[in-house]
């Protein structure tokens, strides 16, 4: 089930091959998957694997204060300090909307000089496929859920464009594996997150 209000990106991953990322939400907003990503079996048909260290799909998605991002992750991630999953990188800033720095799940929000912010969660005990939710909930706060339920919320809200999902746009904090990935243009329930998960 998908939940099309607000819907501005969904890259399903299931194409298996090449190295197009089709966006399935109607917008148009297809990326573009580096030669150093690898095809996986995903949570659901096919997914990606960002285990090259330039490996990532290379987009441009402009979201609001309020957004969501949903993905299937699977865990453990890969081996380094910082894993992101969704860069926001701007000219001379390093911003990112969900990163994990030594498995501490946050933000990296370089616009307000504060560097990495902890969400309080640590994801060093998941194994297998998980569902990751972070929601902008207003100008200075991203909630983070794991499969439904929240669990931790950063102090800052780096919010801008999206531009590389599953790597760090200079490279070298390659995510891991993931699939299904979602963007909405508008802060998601607890409940919409919750269906989200048991659905999808």
């Amino acid at each position: 089930m998908v939940i099309p209000y607000g819907c501005i990106t969904y890259y399903s991953l299931n194409e298996g091959t090449g190295n197009i990322a089709h966006d399935f939400s109607g917008n148009n907003n297809n990326g573009t998957i580096t030669l150093t990503s690898t095809w996986i079996a995903g949570r659901f048909g096919n997914g990606l694997w960002t285990n090259g260290s330039t490996a990532s799909i290379i987009c441009s998605i402009a979201i609001p204060v309020n957004f969501t991002v949903v993905f299937w992750s699977n865990f453990p991630l890969n081996v380094g300090t910082y894993k992101t999953m969704i860069d926001a990188n701007s000219t001379g800033n390093q911003n990112a909307i969900v990163i994990v720095d030594s498995n501490v799940l946050g933000v990296y929000d370089n616009d307000h000089g504060s560097n990495f912010n902890s969400s309080g969660y640590n994801v060093g005990s998941l194994s297998g496929w998980h569902h990751i939710a972070a929601v902008g909930i207003d100008s200075t706060h991203i909630q983070f859920y794991v499969d439904g339920a929240s669990v931790g919320t950063s102090s800052n809200n780096s919010s801008r464009s999206i531009n590389n999902i599953g790597n760090f746009s200079a490279n070298s904090q390659q995510w891991g594996k993931f699939d299904d990935v979602r963007v909405y243009s508008r802060s998601l329930s607890a409940a919409e997150i919750g269906i989200l998960y048991s659905t999808t």
